[in-house]
């Protein structure tokens, strides 16, 4: 059931209104006692602890159990058993879990663990003869239970990355309320501390931040939420416009002639 349910949402990503049926789209079934096989396999190993012979053993056999399998090695001396099927090209979907356990005599790690690397495998089998798929990538990982957390080299990297042009309609939403959000800090310190280029600066991300979200932003929304979204984006002018007569523009005071 549960590949079934991962073909059905892999399907989906395409954009294809045709159904799994008429498509021509067949994956075998999650088989419960395969994977509970594989599952006693790893328990039966004993404790796994990362880097230990015993995780080394069992990356090996994960190796050959991953269509494409190989072993990844990364920093801190881990190895990753990875796989992958479907497109070459494209946004890769990630299908993860860890094959070690924690570093404590007798835990063996059947819930905390070997399940999960289990469920990957069975999936992995069921998925692995569809065509059409997009890339999909199996993660086993080594050293999730260590205290540097080896599962952090598929979340971190070199350089921090934005996709300004090709990102979702969630990712721009954030962007122009995390700008808006420092604009209005910016706005705030620079009438607090009397700084008028603090509140210019301001007042051109918060310009900026309304443009964006007037000519990118509401293009991609529909209904209810456009006009919601307009009638804020009016108000948000407006406010402009007053903070932009009150404390950017304003003269400052003449002091009276002494009598």
């Amino acid at each position: 059931m549960v590949a079934a349910a991962v073909a059905f949402a892999v399907a989906g990503c395409g954009g294809s209104s045709t159904p799994p049926a008429e498509a021509g789209l067949h994956v075998d079934r999650f088989n419960r006692d395969r994977a509970f096989a594989d599952l006693r396999h790893q328990v039966e190993l004993g404790p796994r602890p990362a880097k230990s012979p015993a995780a080394r053993k069992l990356a090996r056999w994960l190796k050959g159990q991953l269509p494409h399998g190989r072993i990844e090695k990364v920093r801190g001396g881990y190895e990753n058993v990875v796989g992958r099927i479907g497109a070459s090209r494209g946004k890769p979907i990630v299908l993860a879990a860890h094959y070690d356990t924690k570093d404590q005599p007798g835990f063996v790690g059947a819930n905390d663990g070997a399940g999960g690397t289990a469920g990957v495998l069975e999936i992995a089998r069921a998925l692995r003869n569809v065509k059409g798929l997009p890339p999909i990538r199996f993660v086993l990982f080594d050293g999730e239970e260590s205290p540097d957390d080896n599962a952090d080299f598929y979340t971190t990297g070199p350089t921090l990355t934005f996709n300004f042009l090709s990102s979702s309609l969630a990712q721009d939403l954030t962007y122009t309320m995390g700008w808006a959000a420092f604009a209005v800090a910016m706005l705030i310190i620079g009438i607090v501390v009397h700084t008028r280029g603090t509140r210019v600066a301001a007042l051109i991300l918060l310009v900026v931040t309304i443009l964006k979200c007037f000519l990118h932003d509401l293009g991609r929304l529909g209904g209810l939420y456009r006009v919601v979204s307009l009638l804020g984006l009016a108000i948000s002018l407006v406010l402009v416009g007053i903070l932009l007569q009150k404390f950017v523009i304003m003269r400052p005071r003449e002091e009276e002639p002494a009598p």
